[in-house]
């Protein structure tokens, strides 16, 4: 990225900027306009229902889990340790075989494709080790769909920087809230949680047929790619970025795996299970639209501080099994704990890495926060509920990341990003 920048600050502005799309030659010109216009509504539309796979799954995979197949917390963090497991080990590989192909596009394919079958069979799962199983296929294919959608997105936003990140990301936001509406009215005529997974994966088919409409993102294959983005993740900043993550999303994943069944405890009703989750991506949205502006005001050692302090305050305030309105109320924050964190991270990482490294890049880091954090949280957290409950294990959580906190503001100094040609 050109121009003056003070550490921590995104900018977007590339006056110098050639008109080649990083990594082509000469050969391989920018799209018309009407490509450019085209672009950012086939990003933003994949956002959208990819992410409504995520609203009409995660809120009621474990309180299905739970109460029609009658699995222990042990079992179903396990469950989720596996397709947390696989968000570790997989993206990674995906993401570097994605830059060794110079492109990601034909990988998202095949992800999202098998992502559906497998959502259509959890609906015929009816055993513990059956769920283990299949949890570890869907996760395979589906958790580096997310990272390589963040890579084309963030190379085609290098030749395109009129808009941004956050302004195209918050699409998958208000998919996530669209999901959550339609499975209210769905469980308003049946009580039968399997059809989530039916709908999940008709949402999965539907951004599978989007993949051939996004942007055609390529880089120079370079030899020890895999090296270079790890040796990239040990500078001094990005290696604190990515531990104060790996530690935020370990403390988070306690509320990600049992906060439906935590609100079905509190006498909520299945059916606005839901729509309270709608409550935080609704809040996000606009923390995410306006993310870029947020990190150029406050940097990114604010934006990720104030992302921390907030899983500390939101996961205290759910351990206190507070009133229903002040749960409603918690959930506003999840525009920090999601958004600072997550939508800032990447868009840090982004500025401090070359083109070629783009999809390895965000790959691991989505690896160490979202996989490796996950895992541990999610072991964490099934054993303390079946030891204490869900509210004191979200007290032991919030303490985890309050010590996430400490070393974030201790130790991180951030850099400016790179120079792009």
């Amino acid at each position: 990225m050109t121009g003056p920048a003070t550490p921590g600050t995104i900018h977007r502005t590339h006056p110098a900027r050639s008109t080649r799309l990083p990594g082509t030659s000469d050969s391989q010109p920018v799209g018309p306009s009407e490509t450019r216009s085209v672009g950012p509504l086939a990003l933003r539309s994949y956002y959208f229902f990819f992410f409504a796979v995520v609203g009409c799954s995660i809120p009621f995979i474990n309180l299905f889990f739970e109460k029609t197949l009658h699995f222990s917390g042990k079992q179903i963090g396990s469950i989720t340790a596996v397709r947390l497991m696989m968000a570790v080990v997989v993206p990674p590989i995906w993401g570097i075989l994605s830059d060794k192909l110079r492109g990601p596009r034909f990988l998202m394919a095949i992800g999202l494709g098998t992502s559906a079958v497998a959502l259509i069979l959890f609906g015929a799962v009816a055993l513990y080790w059956q769920a283990l199983l299949l949890m570890g296929i869907f996760a395979f294919f589906n958790t580096p769909v997310f990272p390589l959608i963040d890579s084309v997105t963030f190379g085609y936003l290098t030749k395109h920087p009129r808009t941004t990140y956050g302004r195209i990301r918050c699409a998958g936001s208000v998919g996530f809230i669209f999901a959550s509406i339609c499975m209210w009215l769905i469980l308003s005529k049946t009580t039968n949680l399997r059809v989530a997974f039916y709908v999940a994966a008709a949402s999965s088919v539907v951004a599978l047929s989007l993949v051939s409409k996004l942007p055609a993102v390529k880089v120079k294959p370079r030899r020890f790619i895999a090296k270079r983005a790890v040796r990239l993740f040990l500078q001094r900043d990005l290696l604190i970025l990515g531990l104060c993550g790996f530690i935020g999303r370990a403390a988070m994943e306690g509320y990600y795996s049992f906060f439906s069944n935590y609100l079905h405890g509190q006498g909520f009703d299945d059916r606005l299970i839901g729509l309270v989750w709608a409550l935080g991506p609704i809040a996000e949205t606009p923390f995410i639209f306006y993310s870029e502006r947020l990190i150029g005001a406050l940097g990114i050692r604010g934006v990720y501080g104030l992302g921390l302090a907030a899983i500390v305050v939101r996961l205290f305030i759910l351990s206190l099994q507070p009133s229903a309105a002040i749960i409603l109320m918690s959930q506003a924050l999840h525009a920090l704990t999601l958004g600072a964190l997550l939508v800032g991270g990447l868009i840090y990482v982004d500025g401090r890495t070359p083109d070629d490294l783009r999809a390895s890049a965000q790959s691991i880091f989505a690896a160490s926060m979202l996989g490796a954090g996950g895992v541990v949280g999610s072991l964490m957290a099934g054993a303390f509920v079946d030891a204490v409950g869900v509210p004191a294990m979200m007290r032991f959580h919030s303490l985890i990341a309050a010590a996430a906190f400490i070393v974030f503001v201790l130790f991180f100094r951030p850099r400016p990003p790179l120079e792009r040609e």
